[in-house]
C-alpha cells in the first residue's frame, strides 16, 4: 500500500526550501469577513502551497464557522498554517507596525492591473468577502489596490482563485529567478 505522503509531488518538491533564499519572507494572506468555511479552508491550503505561515480572517467570528469543513478543505495545511480570527483594525495596526505593505485585491476606483504592477516582497495580501469584496476600512489602509484583468464574459472569480493568481504573481516577481 502506498504511503499517503509518498506522492510524486511530495518527492518532486521535497527539497524546495533549499532553493529559497535564507531571508525569504512569506506573504501573509488575509480573508476579509469570510462566511464560507470551504473558502477559509481553501485559503489555508493555498497559503501552505506558497509557504505562508499565517492566514488571518478579519471580522468573522470563528464560532460561526464550522471548523470541521475548514479542516476538510484545508487538508494537511490545517495543521501547518496558523489561522487567526481578528478584528480588521487590530490586524492593520499589527501589520503596519511590522513594516508590511498592505495590498488589496479589488475592482475599486484607482486599482491597478496586477500584471503591470510591482508587488512588494514583504506583503500582506487582502482578499474580500465572497459577496461584497473588501471593506472600505481595508481599502483605505492599503498601500495599493490591484485588480486581475478578465477578458472573458464572466467578470468574477472565486476568492481563493483570485488569491492564487496574486500569490503566484508575487512569487514570480520576487523569487522566480532563484
Amino acid at each position: 500500500m502506498r504511503d499517503k505522503n509518498d506522492t510524486q509531488a511530495n518527492k518532486f518538491f521535497m527539497n524546495i526550501e533549499e532553493i529559497l533564499p535564507h531571508d525569504y519572507t512569506p506573504p501573509i494572506l488575509v480573508g476579509d469577513n469570510f462566511k464560507t468555511p470551504e473558502n477559509i479552508g481553501s485559503l489555508l491550503r493555498l497559503a501552505g502551497s506558497i509557504g505562508c505561515n499565517k492566514v488571518y480572517i478579519t471580522d468573522t467570528n470563528h464560532e460561526d464557522i464550522r471548523l470541521s469543513k475548514v479542516k476538510k478543505t484545508a487538508t494537511t495545511a490545517y495543521n501547518k498554517v496558523d489561522i487567526n480570527f481578528i478584528p480588521t483594525s487590530n490586524l492593520i495596526k499589527e501589520l503596519k507596525d511590522s513594516d508590511y505593505k498592505l495590498i488589496g485585491i479589488e475592482t475599486a476606483k484607482d486599482s491597478k492591473n496586477i500584471f503591470k504592477s510591482s508587488i512588494p516582497d514583504k506583503v500582506a495580501i487582502f482578499v474580500g468577502n465572497e459577496s461584497h469584496g473588501l471593506s472600505t476600512e481595508i481599502i483605505s489602509n492599503c498601500n495599493d489596490i490591484f485588480y486581475i484583468p478578465m477578458p472573458g464574459v464572466v467578470k468574477s472569480l472565486n476568492v481563493t482563485n483570485a488569491a492564487a493568481i496574486v500569490l503566484f504573481e508575487w512569487y514570480r516577481q520576487n523569487y522566480s529567478h532563484i
